[in-house]
């Protein structure tokens, strides 16, 4: 599905992955140019995952929020202005 929809970012919630390895990143979403960060899941509960297309985007910081609910990053739209996205899981 991540393929087909051609995203510039990919925010997912609840991954219930303790790591994510590049091999699996790639399986996720097809491509190599991608960049992705994450937060491990707590056993089976929880994870969150951040992916962006550095042909697209550039990330400047990333910082994990409380209690590994959050996972935030500064980013740069390569053709338009900064802003900053959050993914959070509650």
């Amino acid at each position: 599905m991540i393929q087909q929809a051609h995203p510039h970012t990919v925010c997912l919630q609840e991954t219930k992955l303790s790591q994510i390895d590049d091999r699996l990143s790639l399986e996720i979403l097809g491509q190599s140019c991608w960049r992705l960060e994450y937060l491990p899941a707590d056993e089976t509960r929880g994870g969150i995952a951040i992916a962006w297309n550095r042909d697209f985007i550039t990330c400047h910081s990333l910082k994990p929020g409380r209690k590994d609910y959050s996972l935030s990053m500064q980013i740069t739209l390569n053709l338009t202005n900064s802003s900053l996205l959050t993914a959070v899981y509650i």
